[in-house]
């Protein structure tokens, strides 16, 4: 059996690891290229948010303007979790 180490143990050491994982709270690591996918959805996320301000301070006025400009910033703190999210 392989663990995400890449050592090869035997079956009762790797579901001892497994338990030790889960009650201490931690979670599987992930694989490259999901890590790769969540990097990239989180910059799109994030390009959205770019997008949207420049909107919002070109094209509206008033409480429209301030509305888009918070969701904006929403967006881009959630496109920033994605990003920190991927390096872990």
């Amino acid at each position: 059996m392989h663990l995400s180490l890449g050592k090869k143990v035997d079956k009762f050491h790797a579901i001892i690891r497994l338990y030790h994982r889960k009650k201490i709270g931690e979670s599987e690591p992930m694989d490259p290229m999901t890590k790769m996918w969540v990097s990239l959805i989180a910059m799109l996320v994030m390009g959205l948010s770019v997008f949207l301000i420049t909107f919002a301070r070109t094209k509206t006025t008033g409480f429209l303007r301030g509305t888009l400009s918070f969701v904006a910033f929403i967006i881009m703190v959630v496109g920033f979790l994605g990003g920190m999210a991927a390096l872990m």
